[in-house]
């Protein structure tokens, strides 16, 4: 086990790129080194691993600028690049994040063959982005040497920015029962796709027709996947969140998908 000394960073991302398992991987590889969420405009005082959310903190925005801080920056490869282009702004504002990191996490790796991941060193070159150097999370295990990586600045902080700056995350919250879950995908991609929601980032734990056990249903801007939830979490909620979202439009969208 590495002691991971005096380290801060903080990771930063768009909103369900996998974050917080990364934090708990790190709590079980890193004892010694703190993990927390950074509030809106809160700076980081002490060593530890720091997570930047829009969702948790409801609003757009970048970390306090500061200097002895390591920012990297996490991308789900999962999804090709191209994804990022059906919601305009999704992909300025990685590019924002990416400007003021010092290293990149591709994160799932062991989900996205050598393919995807070429496509993002190819998006990340055409951008001047390729110096920055690359860390590969797989199976939720970060690198052997993934303290020296963080021990090292690449650039100098700036401020960021972004048209989405100061915009308000709105969520929707809505308790249900139970649903067809193949229904409440279908619904869910023709909001964003057909109807272009710019929905950021959906959340579900949730009793269905096609299975036994209950379904976790995790969403970015560019993906949703789907896999067993944790029999103690709670159950029958599902979220959303976005910018200017029709509540009307999902109350009578999960109504169509209930049994």
């Amino acid at each position: 086990m590495q002691n991971a000394g005096n380290l801060k960073v903080v990771l930063t991302g768009l909103p369900g790129c996998g974050i917080s398992r990364l934090l708990s991987t790190w709590q079980l590889q890193f004892v010694d080194m703190p993990t927390a969420s950074l509030q809106l405009a809160e700076s980081v005082d002490k060593p530890g691993l720091y997570s930047w959310s829009f969702v948790d903190n409801g609003i757009v925005d970048f970390p306090v600028v500061q200097d002895d801080v390591h920012h990297a920056c996490v991308i789900d490869v999962r999804s090709s690049p191209q994804a990022l282009c059906w919601l305009p702004g999704l992909e300025s504002l990685l590019l924002a994040q990416l400007q003021g990191a010092d290293s990149i996490v591709f994160n799932f790796t062991e989900q996205s063959d050598l393919t995807l991941q070429a496509e993002w060193s190819s998006w990340l070159k055409k951008h001047g982005l390729n110096a920055l150097p690359i860390v590969r999370v797989m199976n939720q295990q970060w690198p052997q040497d993934i303290l020296t990586t963080f021990s090292k600045k690449q650039n100098a902080q700036k401020q960021l920015s972004h048209p989405w700056v100061g915009q308000q995350l709105q969520c929707l919250r809505f308790d249900v029962s139970q649903m067809v879950f193949d229904h409440l995908l279908m619904a869910l991609d023709n909001s964003r796709h057909s109807l272009t929601m710019p929905i950021l980032r959906v959340t579900a734990n949730l009793n269905t027709l096609e299975y036994a056990n209950r379904v976790r249903l995790e969403g970015s801007a560019c993906r949703l996947d789907s896999f067993a939830a944790d029999q103690t979490e709670p159950e029958n909620y599902l979220k959303i969140y976005g910018f200017e979202l029709n509540d009307e439009w999902f109350e009578q969208l999960i109504k169509a998908a209930r049994y």
